[in-house]
């Protein structure tokens, strides 16, 4: 018999291994496929994942695999590659790494059922609790789910059944259960020839229509059927018994696009987007997973290029991943590839149902479609063949993971580029500063465009000083200059985007008397206020209580909220500007299904005033009506304390001004802050990346910040916070020895220290931060701490991200 290598389904990471199974005779199966195998002494099903043969195994005794589930595997080729490439460097299991590459909700669990095997009613002598058993099982037909059948006899322990099962008289069985599934509809078919259904006159009324209809149409859903017949569905069945009708299961595609979309044609490029298709389309023919930056200024036509790119692509028989940020960026991404390719496109993100999600995903997998937008996750679109990726506004921080796995899409991106030997694009009008230097130094191909596609100018940027307005008496979340450009746009008809980094109606609610500030029990952050139901909300947990009318300490009537929100700044917009229309875009508006795509939709469609919201409208949103851009509080974006803020400030800044004037107007924006001469707004304000990029790179290299070196960052939680804090001693200790043996690896080591959120969803948390040099050697190194924690089987979680967004 042939052995097999097998990974099993399971959250126990203590099981992350690769487990031998014997091959039935006769028994094929494809890498990737899931397989049914017994596992531990009482040999239970489990699902697990076949990964390939080995000539010999070093175990004895090896068990036979039960059978094959999958006809076509999950996994795409080269797909259980990836996974270990994903295991090795997000620091994680073989099995969460597989199920990155499956469909939604596709795994299932086994569910007992027991049978009766006696039913000549010879059982012999048996308990009243036996005898109940016995008496349901007969009821539900002979065979019944062992959970429902104990409820049914109002018992908990299953020891009855095994009892019965050692006497013989029932037989116990596992089968699979659950897992997103096809969505099927009941449709009736006529079975005979229309001439012949209008000559049953003995059928009832209802019947006699149904079969009239039928006799009309062919066939119909049995639910419309049942609606226009007055049939019952009862009825129909009979007609089916006579063989008269047909009902059968069919498939019902569920769509994550709810509009018509027209069909556009390409546009014509202009001389730099020329230059930019043409080294995209030779890089497409190469096959060489070769690496290239395109550096376009806000407006510069960017899409065109990746849309005339994956043309290319699709002629030559070949695939396209279009990556996106952030959900609200997809509906705007979409509408162009699909007017472009039609159905040929699919779409993968977390905001659609898991039943759409799987028949998009089936519609790759099966090569039904060649080209794919989504965000992060759809870089494990299940395509054999591609021929070009994207990365989209890939300086975001969204496209690194911060769950387990830790993995960011855009290292997925390159690794699957070098496995299909196709391009990588990163597209950025301020890409980060790593992909720059390399770009720069020749490591990577750039490609940049420099002028606006309809070569209109870039916005002109205004700097208002809050601490001046506040002194002239004006203490609004809205400068003067502000409102007299927003009041400019609602004459002229000219629509305003509003960006404030946060969201609720303050950031904090503190008592004046005492200096109490309220905070949540579960995490080491204080409460945001938010004004649509009066209550303080945690923004890590979700914990929330009603806002709190005297203090909780000193019985102050003295408690007040602080700082500004996305809801307080509408408050205060409606005040302004009362008759002026307005949608608001943060989390609390975008939580429904569909949401992102109505407000943009009703922005543009309605020709609404403003749009205010948070960062989710900073980015690749294109609307040639709107002509002004306004930051309420830029210097909540550079005062974080990370080594990366400076570059998230600065790119956050250029990318919302640059929202303003992409059709025939020139667009202007107004940046408030407290700090007019900061170097971040003076760089903003002038749209000098070029400037922004040598500045920050000479302090990163005098910091060995990336990409200089790689900052590696080690968290242990649990919720007792002296052991927390002593297993992470023991942690730092075994690290410091493994380092010991790479004399030359690391830079720097800061030792345990409390993370800067000491305490997230009632753990309390420590952090290990180190510089390292470049180079694999890290990754075993952090594998052998990795494996060493799972092998402790300890009540603590370890968390270990390699150059993390950031380090607080």
């Amino acid at each position: 018999m042939k052995i097999a290598e097998v990974i099993l389904n399971t959250e126990v990471k203590s099981l992350d291994r690769v487990y031998h199974y014997l091959v039935p005779e006769g028994m094929e199966i494809a890498e990737g496929a899931r397989v049914e195998v017994p596992f531990g002494t009482a040999n239970r099903r489990n699902v697990g994942y076949f990964i390939g043969y080995i000539q010999k195994s070093p175990f004895e005794g090896l068990k036979e695999i039960y059978s094959v589930i999958d006809k076509m595997p999950l996994i795409p080729q080269k797909g259980i590659e990836l996974a270990r490439y994903i295991r090795r460097t997000c620091l994680c299991s073989m099995s969460e790494s597989i199920r990155l590459l499956l469909p939604p909700a596709v795994n299932f669990k086994f569910e007992k059922i027991v049978s009766l095997t006696n039913t000549d009613g010879n059982e012999g002598k048996l308990t009243p609790l036996q005898k109940t058993v016995l008496e349901n099982l007969k009821a539900a037909g002979g065979s019944a789910e062992q959970k429902k059948l104990l409820e049914s006899c109002k018992v908990k322990s299953s020891a009855v059944i095994s009892s019965l099962e050692k006497r013989g008289l029932v037989r116990m069985t596992e089968k699979p259960v659950g897992g997103t599934k096809e969505k099927l509809r009941k449709k009736v078919f006529l079975s005979v020839p229309p001439e012949e259904a209008e000559q049953f006159d003995k059928l009832g009324k209802g019947m006699k229509k149904a079969l009239e209809m039928l006799a009309r149409y062919e066939s119909m859903l049995l639910s419309e059927l049942i609606e226009y017949s007055g049939c019952s569905s009862s009825s129909v069945y009979l007609l089916e018994s006579r063989g008269l009708v047909t009902v059968e299961d069919i498939e019902v595609k569920r769509s994550p696009v709810n509009k018509e979309i027209e069909k556009t044609e390409s546009l014509l490029p202009t001389h730099e987007q020329k230059r930019a298709i043409e080294t995209v389309k030779q890089a497409i023919d190469s096959d060489a997973g070769s690496e290239h930056l395109l550096f376009g200024v806000t407006g510069s036509g960017k899409t065109e290029v990746f849309l005339q790119g994956v043309d290319y692509c699709i002629s030559k028989g070949k695939n396209a991943v279009i990556l996106v940020p952030e959900i609200a960026l997809t509906p705007q991404m979409t509408t162009r590839f699909i007017s472009r390719f039609g159905d040929n496109v699919a779409v993968l993100h977390s905001g659609l149902s898991l039943g759409e999600r799987y028949d998009e995903w089936r519609r790759i997998r099966s090569g039904e479609v060649n080209v794919v937008v989504g965000a992060r996750s759809a870089i494990f679109a299940p395509f054999d063949n591609i021929g070009l990726i994207v990365i989209d506004e890939e300086h975001e921080t969204t496209y690194k993971s911060e769950n387990s796995p830790r993995y960011d899409a855009r290292k997925i991106g390159q690794y699957r580029a070098i496995q299909n030997k196709c391009p990588i694009i990163y597209a950025s009008a301020t890409p980060r500063v790593e992909d720059y230097y390399k770009a720069v130094n020749g490591k990577i191909n750039l490609i940049e465009l420099t002028h606006r596609f309809n070569n209109q100018e870039m916005p002109e940027v205004f700097v208002a000083d809050m601490a001046a307005e506040l002194a002239g008496g004006n203490r609004s979340v809205y400068s003067d200059m502000a409102q007299r450009e927003l009041e400019k746009n609602t004459k002229t008809g000219h629509q305003s985007i509003i960006f404030l980094n946060r969201r609720g109606y303050s950031t904090f609610v503190s008592c004046r008397s005492c200096g109490y500030v309220a905070k949540c029990p579960n995490c080491s952050v204080s409460l945001t206020y938010h004004s649509n139901g009066n209550t303080l909300k945690c923004h890590m947990c979700g914990h929330t209580v009603p806002n709190p009318t005297v203090c909780p300490e000193c019985g102050s009537k003295y408690i007040r909220y602080f700082g500004a929100g996305t809801q307080k700044a509408e408050e205060e917009l409606k005040e302004i500007f009362p008759s002026a229309t307005l949608v608001r875009m943060d989390a609390d508006t975008t939580m429904h299904k569909f949401s992102h795509e109505r407000i943009l939709n009703k922005f543009n469609d309605e020709k609404i005033d403003f749009l205010l919201g948070t960062q989710m409208i900073t980015k690749g949103l294109d609307f040639p009506n709107v002509t002004l851009s306004v930051v309420l509080a830029a210097d909540t974006l550079i005062n974080t304390g990370d080594y990366r803020a400076l570059e998230r400030a600065f790119s956050q800044l250029v990318q919302v001004c640059g929202r303003a004037g992409r059709g025939k107007i020139k667009g202007r924006a107004v940046i408030q802050t407290y700090e007019p001469q900061n170097k971040v707004i003076a760089y903003a304000k002038k749209n000098d990346y070029t400037g922004f990029y040598q500045d920050e790179i000479k302090s990163r290299k005098i910091m060995e910040y990336p990409p200089f070196a790689d900052i590696i960052s080690v968290i242990i939680s649990g919720k007792d916070e002296k052991g927390t804090g002593e297993y992470g001693m023991e942690a730092e200790k075994y690290l410091r020895n493994l380092l010991g043996h790479y004399s030359d690896l690391c830079i720097t080591f800061f030792g345990l220290a409390p993370a800067a959120t000491f305490k997230v969803k009632n753990k309390y948390r420590y952090r290990i931060l180190l510089k390292t040099r470049h180079g694999d050697e890290i990754y075993g190194v952090l594998e052998q701490l990795y494996n060493k924690h799972i092998d402790n089987k300890t009540k603590f979680g370890m968390e270990i991200d390699v150059n993390p967004n950031n380090c607080l």
